[in-house]
């Protein structure tokens, strides 16, 4: 169905109080071809991401991945999704853990802003006359992996602590240190369904299964030096096995 708008028009919207408005900014092949990338990469990249390297911490980390599924044990099992988002919902410890392996492996080392104001960012060193200024309409790159592995604001930083983002130590958190989608109205679009379905993934993965690491697994992991978004340099490598065998002669 046609929207009846061309590609080549100006971006049409609404004021608040009903005045239409029509911005400089025009479509263009680029545009399009950003948006396309941006669906695949925030849809899809961030989901298998999380999941990949969530389970290569619950390989490297066992008494992590055994306490997690104590509370999985905990929750009743049910097929029927009528109340899935609850009991997901309800899981804490899958949330503390889940955020805590976005901390160690956020989706990008680092994310770009462009500046549209002038910014006086301090002096650039303790006691320095120089001051570090972003102007007007430049670039500037944010750290955020390093930022989530700087011992300035994280005790143990290397370490899988899900204990960090537990209800009574959230609010420990020093702002603007933990960013793995971003922040502000530039935020990723798709971090809450994205950590919703890797959460549902986890859920019935690690109720069933336990992961172990393999003789492939490295430690520490490394990462491709070109990506933009984090990958192993030599993928993934874990030794999945059921957490209940069935013998013969037993029933499940």
């Amino acid at each position: 169905m046609s929207s009846g708008l061309r590609r080549d028009c100006p971006v049409r919207a609404f004021g608040f109080n009903g005045s239409r408005l029509e911005l400089c900014r025009k479509f263009t092949d680029d545009d399009l071809v950003a948006q396309a990338v941006l669906f695949y990469v925030a849809g899809l990249d961030t989901t298998s991401n999380l999941i990949n390297f969530f389970l290569y911490e619950m390989a490297m980390n066992p008494e992590v991945q055994k306490k997690l599924q104590e509370e999985l044990d905990a929750v009743p099992d049910s097929d029927s999704t009528n109340d899935l988002y609850e009991r997901i919902q309800s899981m804490e410890y899958l949330d503390m853990t889940v955020s805590e392996v976005l901390r160690l492996w956020p989706l990008a080392g680092a994310y770009d802003r462009r500046s549209t104001a002038t910014y006086d960012f301090g002096p650039t060193a303790e006691g320095s006359k120089h001051h570090l200024v972003a102007e007007a309409g430049i670039h500037i790159w944010i750290p955020a992996f390093c930022l989530h592995r700087d011992p300035r604001y994280w005790e143990l930083p290397e370490r899988c602590v899900p204990e960090r983002f537990s209800p009574s130590r959230r609010a420990d958190i020093v702002p603007y240190t933990y960013l793995p989608f971003g922040t502000g109205p530039r935020a990723c679009i798709g971090s809450r369904f994205a950590v919703l379905t890797a959460k549902i993934v986890l859920a019935r993965l690690l109720r069933e299964f336990e992961v172990g690491r393999s003789a492939r697994t490295p430690a520490p992991q490394r990462l491709a030096p070109r990506a933009f978004i984090l990958r192993p340099a030599r993928g993934f490598f874990l030794n999945i096995r059921p957490r209940h065998v069935v013998t013969e002669g037993q029933t499940s």
